[in-house]
Formats: C-alpha cells, sequence, structure tokens
C-alpha cells in the first residue's frame, strides 16, 4: 500500500480543489496547436510578402525549391505549391524546355490587415514579356507569419 507521501507526487488540484490524476489526458490543441499571435508580436510582414511573391513566381518556373520557402507557408498551401511545381516541370520536360530564371520586378505592393494578427496582400510583379499578380494572406501563428492563402495570376 502506498503511503500519502507517494500520492501527493501523482496527484494535483484542479480549479474546483478535487484531486485529478497528474497523467490525466489534456487537450494537445492548447500545448501543441496552433498559438495565435498579433501583429505586434511579429512585426510588418512586408519583407516576407515580397519574398514569398517572388519565390512563388520562381519556384513554378523551376528556378527554386519550394522547401526554401516552407517556413513561411502553411501546410495546406505548401503542398499545392509543392504540385504546382512539379506540373509545371513535367510540362516543361515534355516540351523539352530548360528551367529558366524570370527576372521579375515588384512594381507594386498593396497590403491590408483584416483582423489583427492577419495581412492580405497583393504584389505586382513586372517580368520581361507580362505583368504577374500574386495574391496572399498572411497569418500570425506559432511566432512567425505563415501564408494560408495563395494565388499566382
Amino acid at each position: 500500500m502506498k503511503d500519502s507521501s507517494d500520492r501527493s507526487k501523482t496527484a494535483a488540484r484542479d480549479h474546483r480543489g478535487k484531486f485529478v490524476r497528474a497523467n490525466q489526458a489534456i487537450d494537445q490543441d492548447e500545448l501543441f496547436g496552433k498559438q495565435k499571435n498579433t501583429s505586434e508580436e511579429l512585426g510588418d510582414p512586408s519583407q516576407i510578402i515580397k519574398l514569398v511573391a517572388k519565390g512563388v513566381v520562381e519556384v513554378m518556373a523551376g528556378m527554386r525549391d519550394v522547401n526554401q520557402l516552407g517556413q513561411w507557408l502553411s501546410d495546406d498551401v505548401y503542398l499545392k505549391l509543392r504540385d504546382r511545381a512539379t506540373q509545371a516541370k513535367v510540362a516543361r520536360a515534355a516540351r523539352a524546355e530548360p528551367a529558366n530564371l524570370p527576372h521579375f520586378e515588384i512594381t507594386q505592393m498593396r497590403k491590408q490587415s483584416p483582423a489583427d494578427g492577419v495581412f492580405e496582400a497583393v504584389v505586382l510583379l513586372q517580368g520581361p514579356t507580362r505583368l504577374r499578380a500574386v495574391t496572399l494572406r498572411l497569418e500570425g501563428y506559432n511566432q512567425r507569419w505563415r501564408t494560408t492563402s495563395l494565388a499566382v495570376l
């Protein structure tokens, strides 16, 4: 039989003062899920917006690996961009066309914050033959800005 000192090591009191087991299941999302951040905590995302916009065009052109943008992309955006880059690579191979470095310059960027910890932006990139628009939504969670929605027009 355990004495009372052994019980104190495995038991704790809840908010009502009742004893609960120390190994009782906890809500994992509270500790390991998305932890939202405020805009003030993360700062101005302008540089990240520009980097992601140019990086996405370079990924689709085959000149950058999608892993290089991974830290700024949510999981679903990363997977969609990876699939799109693979499709573009297969299409280039079918045409026997090499990957080429796109020379795009940012001509304009607009951003707005519809809510705290969220930014939506449009970046216009001028290339040698056409203008591209990249729209994205950044949300602050887990101590960094993450792109949660992305479209290239």
